[in-house]
């Protein structure tokens, strides 16, 4: 397992592992509106690159997204998440994708910096990862097999949980 690895090691790690692919880095971190922020940890991973794939010939590949495709979820396509009268998903950034391109976003607001959810199991929108760091080496370590928040004995979070 890879325990409190710092993002820097964590993409020299996945660079130096077979199978996976790492890009440049990006010229520029993602435009944001006005009252969001990138997490720090995903601020850092874009200066180190601009995306990744994550054991390319596995079933289950997982690709982080380049700046370019960093962009808000869809909220006509994939609805929206309601906590009380709040809805929340209007900070979601999609920040990865599985090789069926089903997403994973990532909260940009700042009470709920970081949180990672995912975009295609029904309408729950369940947590999956408190941090882009926790995702990308829950991903990592994972190592292109079944979803890991899918298997037997995985707690998600809701999203009105935290």
């Amino acid at each position: 397992m890879v325990f409190a690895m710092p993002i820097r090691e964590l993409v020299e790690l996945i660079r130096n592992t077979p199978d996976c692919e790492v890009a440049a880095p990006a010229a520029r971190g993602p435009a944001l509106p006005e009252g969001l922020l990138l997490p720090p940890d995903l601020e850092e991973f874009y200066s180190l690159c601009d995306g990744l794939v994550l054991f390319k010939s596995a079933e289950y590949t997982y690709r982080i997204l380049p700046v370019e495709k960093f962009e808000p979820m869809d909220r006509a396509f994939y609805g929206e998440c309601w906590c009380g009268d709040e809805v929340i998903s209007g900070s979601w950034f999609f920040v990865a994708e599985n090789w069926n391109a089903d997403k994973i976003a990532i909260d940009l607001h700042p009470r709920r910096l970081g949180r990672c959810y995912d975009c295609f199991v029904g309408e729950s929108y369940p947590v999956i990862a408190c941090s882009f760091e926790e995702l990308l080496k829950a991903l990592y370590e994972n190592r292109g097999e079944y979803t890991y928040w899918l298997k037997p004995g995985f707690k998600a979070g809701a999203p009105c949980d935290f």
